[in-house]
């Protein structure tokens, strides 16, 4: 009886534990170290290296140049830089250089011209805030079958794919200024409209696509070929988006194609004599794709006079990585363009906003030395980027260089053993674009990319890519690739056979001789065998979507303390020398300045530099002034305050913490791969809530009928043979019970794992307090 008790256990045992392997498969832990560049989590590539030697930090490549080290020379003893606000606001950066000997006063102001000539050529350069490419969403988060509401500037727009046509009918020429062709099935066509139409004003984006009744070119200005999409499951390949509200048809162009409530042949009427009004269209935006994402020209009246000449910073390394992975992070985020982009170029902040986040930590916050680059030095480190197949003449508005890199930046700190010829720097691409560049020579170089668009006043949305090489070693015999031990083995013949041919008095090798060659194949098969294992677990463990759940943290640890930076800006008062908004001095006359800006912060330090030159750029682009007609005639208060709120107020008092570090709405989504993550996380955990319930059922059955059985047993009016069948029914029993309620037990544990999981995908908190 006791062996049938022992049997039962060990099925039910075994039905446990095929249970949790099958509902925990698909779930990682989101605990652990990340890798970590710049305070963005690395993103795993299968295309690793297998001649770079490994480190304590796990680094991932994707097959892209490496952009080596520029020598920087410089003839003065020590360099430092000015990062206090001036008054004048359209004065740049000011570099000043001090040696052994003292400066002359002649020589200070002449330095002192020079900084201003440089500084009223700094401001040339930067055009108005709505006369720019910017990004707005990623292929992935788009539907292809609808139309897709989206805010620029606050302003409202629909994007919609307006035609699919084959690839072998299209050409590079199709694509707008230099977009990269890739031989796809599908070649889509993207069209930006007004969320607006020219009836009554109701959302387009509220409406639907249909087909369209006419073959028509579409125009370049107005939409743009992506290569690449996933076909669609649409019924029209060229496509109108219909008004939800009366019917009204708007094409590619954005030109009103039908009217159903006009008489046919009054519409038959002036399309013959072509008399359309063209104030029943609705504005079209000119698009351009770029490494998964649409950037959109906000300002389409000058888009024949600057957009057409204006390229979009997107380097050959970026195009590349995108080419081999595809995988971009977009997230909405609840404080504005101009406090992101401060926090996309402040290195200082990582060891403590992201501590315990990847390898960073509190004791890494060490001095950052900047120094700010010239043209020339920017020039010359864009070049080493450029290629023939994939040119980039775009160089970044401001760069800086860490001095000491490897001693002062926190990502390299993090990183032990790097050695002190490591190099890095940081640059802004007007107006929006951030890159770190970080090169260990010989070992690696990385790149964290990063786009930003201001989607409406005290609102903004990042797009976030990682892109990593391994240097090759230029004697390495195996490469990764193509490893194997048959490969190892011919390898080692040859090199035996040639060893011995160059050498004429060297004897036969002998089964001594033999040895160390045999010691070496296993050695290198041995490491071929612990970097195939290696990769295996990058594999399974650092998924694109455990990737993006580590992005999260990044973004969660800055996005409580910035939305409410925002609101104590607002709330304004002055202080010790404070000055108003858009940093002009207070006035006299009034008691305080309606809200505090970048000008009254205080930065002793060279590490706010870019954060200085950045708000800098701001105000200037949005500057009106005599200096300035293109802003003073066409930039509207709507977009000033996109950038620099004032009209919109942050109000964190009275938003919850869960709505500010949401997750759902502003990723989850809208991302493929996370919303699927989270769909099958539900399904897990319904069925992990069945099973749980069975087990419970079980328990209890198992339970009373033991209780009987042991009642029955003790009854002294039993016979034996009915007290000897009680028994055993009472420890069969008496063990199902046991086995069911440990694993009712094991699956709400389970049950615990796999809702945290689910909830990572929604909302986490986050408590600087905790983070010890």
């Amino acid at each position: 009886m006791m062996r049938k008790a022992t049997s039962s256990s060990s099925i039910s045992s075994i039905i446990f534990l095929i249970i949790v392997a099958f509902i925990g498969g698909g779930i990682s832990s989101s605990s652990g170290g990340g890798l970590f560049a710049s305070g963005f989590v690395m993103l795993p590539s299968s295309r690793s290296s297998s001649s770079a030697p490994f480190t304590n930090k796990i680094t991932i490549q994707t097959q892209t140049r490496m952009r080596t080290a520029l020598p920087i020379t410089t003839t003065t003893a020590t360099t430092s830089i000015t990062t206090t606000a001036d008054d004048d606001e359209e004065k740049g950066l000011t570099t000043s250089s001090s040696s052994s000997s003292s400066s002359s006063s002649s020589s200070s102001s002449t330095n002192k011209i020079k900084n201003k000539n440089k500084d009223k050529s700094t401001s040339k350069k930067i055009r108005p805030i709505h006369k720019n490419w910017w990004p707005v969403a990623c292929l992935s988060s788009l539907d292809n079958d609808k139309p897709n509401s989206i805010t620029l500037l606050n302003k409202k727009l629909v994007l919609f794919r307006s035609s699919t046509s084959s690839s072998s009918s299209s050409s590079s020429d199709d694509i707008d200024d230099g977009s990269e062709h890739h031989s796809h099935d599908d070649d889509d066509v993207w069209t930006c409209l007004d969320d607006r139409c020219s009836h009554r004003f109701a959302p387009l984006s509220e409406g639907r696509l249909v087909p369209s009744t006419e073959e028509s070119e579409v125009d370049s200005t107005s939409s743009t070929v992506v290569e690449g999409s996933k076909a669609s499951s649409s019924s029209c390949t060229s496509c109108k988006i219909q008004c939800a509200y009366h019917g009204w048809e708007f094409d590619g162009k954005g030109s009103n194609t039908k009217i159903p409530q006009q008489q046919i042949a009054q519409r038959q009427k002036q399309q013959k004599q072509k008399q359309s009004s063209s104030r029943q269209d609705v504005q079209s935006y000119p698009i351009r794709i770029k490494a998964g994402m649409i950037f959109i020209w906000s300002d389409p009246n000058s888009y024949d006079t600057i957009g057409k000449h204006i390229e979009i910073p997107v380097s050959k390394s970026t195009q590349d990585a995108y080419n081999s992975k595809g995988n971009i992070f977009q997230r909405d985020l609840p404080y504005g363009y101009e406090l992101l982009g401060e926090n996309l170029l402040d290195l200082s902040h990582l060891p403590f906003s992201h501590h315990s986040v990847g390898g960073l930590d509190r004791s890494l916050g060490t001095p950052l030395p900047f120094r700010m680059l010239n043209e020339t030095e920017k020039s010359a480190l864009n070049d080493n980027e450029d290629s023939s197949s994939y040119p980039s003449t775009v160089t970044p508005l401001y760069e800086v260089e860490i001095m000491n890199a490897s001693r002062s930046d926190p990502v390299l700190l993090s990183m032990k053993g790097t050695p002190d010829t490591a190099t890095a720097h940081v640059g802004f691409y007007q107006p929006c674009h951030v890159r770190y560049n970080r090169v260990v020579p010989a070992i690696q170089s990385s790149q964290v990319i990063l786009y930003f668009c201001p989607t409406s006043s005290t609102k903004s949305r990042v797009f976030l890519m990682n892109v990593f090489e391994r240097k090759e070693k230029k004697k390495e015999v195996v490469d990764e690739d193509t490893s194997s031990p048959e490969l190892l083995i011919e390898t080692a013949e040859v090199s035996s056979s040639t060893s011995t041919s160059t050498s004429s008095s060297t004897p036969t090798p002998t089964t001594a001789s033999k040895e160390p060659l045999l010691s070496s194949f296993y050695k290198r098969l041995k490491s071929i065998i612990q970097k195939k294992l290696f990769q295996i677990i990058i594999k399974i463990k650092f998924t694109p979507t455990y990737m993006h759940l580590m992005n999260h943290k990044i973004f969660d640890g800055d996005g409580i303390f910035l939305a409410m930076q925002g609101d104590r800006m607002q709330r304004g008062g002055t202080m010790l020398g404070g000055r108003g908004q858009y940093g002009h001095k207070k006035n006299k006359d009034k008691e305080k300045s309606p809200s505090l800006s970048y000008r009254d912060y205080q930065t002793p330090s060279s590490a706010d530099v870019l954060v200085n030159a950045f708000r800098r750029y701001v105000t200037l682009s949005v500057k009106k002034d005599d200096d300035n007609d293109d802003i003073n005639d066409t930039i509207s208060d709507s977009i000033i305050d996109s950038v620099q709120p004032t009209k919109v107020k942050y109000d964190t008092d009275n938003i919850p913490r869960s709505k500010i570090l949401d997750r759902y709405e502003s990723h989850t989504k809208n991302c493929p791969l996370c919303r699927n993550a989270l769909k099958k996380g539900r399904q897990r955990e319904k069925i992990l809530n069945v099973v749980h319930t069975a087990l419970i059922g079980s328990t209890g059955a198992s339970f009373i009928v033991s209780f009987i059985s042991c009642i029955t047993a003790s009854t002294t009016s039993s016979t034996a043979d009915l007290v000897d069948i009680s028994k055993m029914i009472a420890k069969i029993a008496f063990g199902v019970m046991i086995v069911t309620g440990g694993s009712a037990f094991g699956i709400s544990k389970l049950q615990q794992i796999v809702k945290d999981y689910n909830q990572q995908f929604i909302f986490v908190d986050y408590i600087h307090a905790d983070k010890h």
